[in-house]
């Protein structure tokens, strides 16, 4: 993804792509004061929440929400298919110029959004390289509460059948609000035993058979104790 071979050929750009990072940097400052009317769908803490936050207003004003959510999606998994890469953006003797140089020049050679562009580049400047797992994983959670969408992971002791799913979908989605709807993703533990652990947000229900089997050891234990 980023072409690490190329930091030397790179740097003789010198002038050039300093004078494009800068602006960069500014754009991305600026646009986190213009973007302050657009009120996020959830309110987000944090370095990684103020990051996310700002490129989501961005997105929004601009029209490019999807697009912006690709780079996103396009550069996290580059970082992980990459652990050479990753090392290289994360590694703290590594100044923080050439970093700013090297990532704002190769996603701009991939064609990414501008907004994207300027998010990295300002984090690049920042030293905030190493929040962008936690900023992708943020900026997520602001489009899927703007879009209605509610996340919901099923954890079962082995793969549902669609009949299953399906069933399981319908049920929640009977929580829902008018306009939301359930992102479902499955998980396999075979430790529960059977039954279901189902997440939303926040909450927790817990039906396995594991955790019946403790309250009823706890049970028998507390009784003859």
């Amino acid at each position: 993804m980023l072409r690490l071979a190329a930091v030397q050929a790179r740097r003789a750009l010198g002038q050039s792509l300093a004078t494009k990072q800068a602006v960069l940097t500014r754009g991305f400052a600026a646009l986190e004061q213009e973007e302050a009317p657009i009120q996020p769908p959830v309110r987000l803490f944090g370095i990684s929440g103020r990051y996310a936050t700002a490129l989501f207003g961005a997105a929004v004003r601009d029209g490019v929400l999807d697009s912006v959510s690709a780079d996103l999606d396009q550069v996290v998994q580059g970082l992980r298919d990459s652990p050479n890469a990753a090392m290289y953006l994360m590694d703290p003797t590594i100044s923080k110029k050439d970093k700013t140089e090297t990532i704002t020049s190769s996603l701009a050679d991939m064609n990414c959004s501008v907004q994207t562009v300027k998010l990295m580049g300002a984090m690049a400047e920042n030293g905030r390289l190493g929040q962008i797992f936690k900023v992708a994983d943020d900026f997520r959670s602001l489009v899927r509460a703007h879009k209605g969408h509610v996340q919901a992971t099923v954890t079962s002791a082995q793969d549902l059948t669609a009949e299953q799913v399906d069933e399981i979908k319908k049920a929640l989605s009977g929580m829902l609000k008018e306009g939301q709807r359930i992102e479902l993703e499955l998980k396999v533990d075979p430790e529960i035993l059977g039954g279901l652990i189902v997440g939303i947000d926040d909450k927790r229900i817990d039906l396995s058979v594991v955790t019946r089997v403790k309250r009823m050891s706890h049970a028998i234990r507390t009784a003859f104790s």
